[in-house]
């Protein structure tokens, strides 16, 4: 790597050299994935894959809509499981695992990681961000962006990372059209600090900003936010790209320091900056700092080995150009080591997620010693009430129930999945254990009819009134036959992949009926049971209530299975502790009545009591509060108290655990007030200002396509995209569930570059005129 001063200038001088068009084309990503490259000037591309849990490298195999495909790679356990280890190294650790995946397979910027705030713990996408906390959300990120852009020496990897998402990202509903409305101190105190951290501290190679609306103004087009606050206050030097398809206006979004647009829509932007210039809209010394970024990113990040279709279109706009990093990880065109021949690779870095997914789950709940449950070969000369010194012949009769524990859910769903290199099943890893251990399946993940969320009424057929079916019926009534058989019950459940995901919002805290119904019964059948909750955010616990054990093992990656193996049989010892709180009930959390509502206008009204800050100003009973987690000797908890740090204090994340008491806390329990409230909370709910909602007058490239299903052109349009995103995205609930929410809630302006160029702006554009003129039923 180059020193820095000396890429600044040789990026000022490619740029210099550069035609009007070249440069204003340069501020648009060449399709899904790749920036431009400018032969005559030596400028190379660069290629960006996702990666906060684990890189999702497309290849050709990709579709139009940049999902699916993708290269195998280490899948991580995700930033909602990975922030209860309260540890720093781990996260630098893992940071610098995806780094060298990254040059693995050719991918010079990872999209990672996210750092948004968790509002509520019905986000969608709650399982790709740590925290509630501010302070937690930034010391783990710029570990994160540390361990991918540093090696352990301090010299730079080569790989650069991508904090995001700037800014007040908080829901999926309506996130491409949505207006955030919250007042300056809220987003000072809660949703700027751990951006301003991890740009300060980590200094990473690129910002993202979000796709809302921030009080009126999308976050692409705000001066203040990426030009006043994050170069002016925070002194970023790097680059500023958009989220995928969140470009509203880009002259606008280029004057407020918006560098590039991702992904590329041919060349119809560039014509828009070009006309701009030169009608005196816009300074060509704007484009020229930001097309200096573009180049100087590049230059930075400018793999040792370029792919063999540089000049191509991306595998997820449909190039056809041949690429010598596809599948770089064993998969095609690759043996099994990747193409840099590192054999153990791969296989060192499961190793690393097996040992972050044990340190990141969380034993909420423990009564009479349950866990660990220790087997035969492993077990202690003298015994204990519970666990009799078991001889050779008389061995623990373990019932391991729920077909999470054969098909765990192990990752989030959207543009995080990570397709991994293996899947290691907690049911696989316990039997090695307990051969002779019985196993009952409890559930169908396949049964529509109960795993989809209890008031979505929309995403599937509804099981019979007053019941489960008779399906599910019997398969509980065999689970607890099983139970009632053995010494010790493992039940494992949690919410299947419909119920979570990018694109859109949870529907409650409820886990599947016949997840709740599996509980009971095999509770009820057997008071030494452990429950094992497969999930990336929170969800009601009361089926558990009963249970002697609760193992919240989140999202744990593709080693998931063997890490809660471990922690079972004691291999490996808990000590996660909860990085967010869980509710008593949806209503008791702050923003209920303004989150993912039918308004498209956020009203961030509950202003800096956000998350625990919130439980303990108000004293409000939780399940379990931010912080709580017990391990096998003793309880472990986080710092409690204010949220954030006085001034000239710090908080010691990987500092000795201290005890909290009482070792086995009730439920439900009081939030910790060990602090006041911050003083600028008082006075915030109801007090932002909140716009009134302009009254229909046309139809724009803003509209969604949902509201434009009511004119003639919309609907075909409408029903088209429909269709081909069920072809994308399958047929299954989660399929259907992401595709309607793409197809109601997706501006025009972005089905170009969602599609890959499939749809042209231009078409776009013919079609807002078209249904301007033409008769509608209704207003949007």
């Amino acid at each position: 790597m180059r020193d820095l001063n000396a890429i600044k200038e040789e990026a000022h001088r490619i740029v210099a050299g550069m035609t009007l068009r070249e440069k204003a084309a340069l501020c648009s990503g060449r399709g899904y994935w790749h920036t431009k490259a400018v032969k005559r000037l030596e400028l190379p591309r660069i290629m960006m894959a996702d990666g906060p849990h684990g890189l999702r490298r497309q290849g050709k195999v990709g579709n139009r809509f940049g999902i699916g495909g993708s290269a195998p790679a280490t899948c991580f356990p995700t930033a909602s499981a990975l922030a209860c280890s309260f540890d720093p190294r781990l996260l630098r650790e893992i940071g610098a695992a995806i780094a060298e995946e990254a040059l693995d397979q050719g991918v010079s910027i990872v999209l990672g990681p996210g750092v948004n705030i968790k509002r509520s713990p019905l986000g969608g996408r709650n399982f790709e961000y740590f925290s509630e906390d501010p302070q937690l959300s930034g010391e783990l990120g710029a570990a994160f962006v540390r361990g991918v852009q540093e090696n352990v020496d301090g010299s730079p990897t080569g790989v650069g990372a991508c904090v995001k998402h700037f800014a007040a990202n908080s829901q999926e509903r309506f996130r491409m059209v949505s207006d955030s409305v919250v007042d300056e101190q809220t987003l000072r105190e809660i949703y700027f600090p751990a951006f301003e951290k991890v740009v300060k501290e980590a200094r990473p190679a690129a910002v993202m900003c979000s796709y809302n609306l921030i009080n009126g103004t999308y976050a692409s087009e705000s001066g203040w936010l990426l030009t006043d606050v994050l170069r002016g206050e925070w002194g970023y030097e790097g680059l500023v790209v958009s989220d995928w398809g969140a470009t509203a206006d880009r002259v606008r979004g280029l004057a407020a320091g918006l560098d590039l647009e991702m992904p590329g829509v041919g060349g119809y932007s560039a014509r828009r900056i070009m006309k701009a210039v030169r009608e005196g809209m816009l300074a060509e010394d704007v484009l020229n700092a930001s097309a200096e970024r573009v180049a100087a990113l590049a230059l930075t990040y400018a793999p040792a080995r370029p792919c063999a279709d540089a000049e191509g279109q991306s595998a997820g706009a449909g190039g056809q150009g041949a690429d010598a990093c596809e599948q770089g990880a064993g998969g095609q065109g690759a043996d099994a080591g990747g193409r840099r021949g590192q054999g153990d690779m791969y296989e060192r870095h499961h190793a690393l997620a097996r040992r972050a997914a044990a340190s990141s789950a969380v034993l909420l709940k423990n009564d009479r010693a349950l866990l660990p449950i220790v087997p035969v070969a492993a077990a202690p000369e003298h015994g204990t009430e519970l666990h009799p010194a078991p001889t050779p012949a008389s061995g623990i009769r373990l019932a391991v129930i729920g077909e999470f524990a054969k098909k765990p859910r192990y990752q989030g769903a959207g543009s995080s999945f990570v397709n991994p290199t293996r899947i290691d099943t907690a049911w696989d890893e316990l039997v090695k254990d307990f051969p002779d251990a019985a196993y009952a399946r409890g559930y169908d993940l396949a049964d529509e009819k109960e795993n989809v969320p209890q008031t979505d009424k929309a995403a599937a057929p509804q099981a019979p009134p007053g019941g489960l079916g008779k399906k599910a019926e019997k398969l509980i009534e065999e689970a607890a036959a099983a139970a009632a058989a053995a010494d010790i019950a493992v039940v494992f459940a949690g919410l299947p992949e419909g119920f979570e995901s990018e694109g859109y919002d949870r529907a409650s805290l409820a886990m599947p009926r016949s997840h709740d119904a599996l509980i009971r019964a095999v509770c009820a059948a057997n008071s030494n049971t452990t429950v094992v909750i497969q999930a990336g955010s929170p969800v009601d616990l009361s089926a558990a209530k009963s249970a002697a054990a609760i193992l919240y093992a989140w999202l744990g990656g593709q080693a998931g299975g063997g890490a809660i193996a471990d922690l079972i049989t004691g291999r490996a010892n808990p000590s996660g502790r909860l990085a967010e709180t869980f509710p008593l009930r949806i209503e008791d959390t702050p923003c209920h009545g303004n989150f993912s509502t039918e308004s498209r206008t956020v009203k961030y009204s509950e202003g800096t009591l956000v998350g625990r800050r919130y439980y303990e100003a108000k004293g409000i009973p939780v399940t379990y509060p931010y912080g709580h987690g017990l391990s096998y000797g003793k309880e472990v908890t986080a710092p409690t108290g204010n949220a954030t740090p006085a001034p000239n204090s710090t908080l010691h994340l990987d500092s000795p655990r201290r005890p909290c008491v009482p070792s086995q806390a009730p439920e439900p329990q009081r939030a910790p007030s060990t602090a006041p409230a911050p003083q600028a909370a008082r006075g915030n709910r109801g007090s932002n200002p909140t716009p009134h909602a302009p009254a229909f007058r046309s139809y724009t490239a803003n509209s969604t396509l949902g509201d434009m299903r009511r004119t003639p052109v919309g609907f075909l349009l409408y029903a088209a995209v429909r269709f081909a995103l069920t072809l994308v995205y399958g047929t299954g609930a989660a399929g259907r569930r992401m595709a309607r929410s793409i197809v109601d809630e997706t501006p025009l302006r972005a089905m170009s570059p969602m599609s890959g160029g499939l749809l042209p702006r231009a078409m776009m554009d013919a079609i807002v005129r078209l249904a301007n003129i033409g008769p509608r039923s209704g207003k949007p």
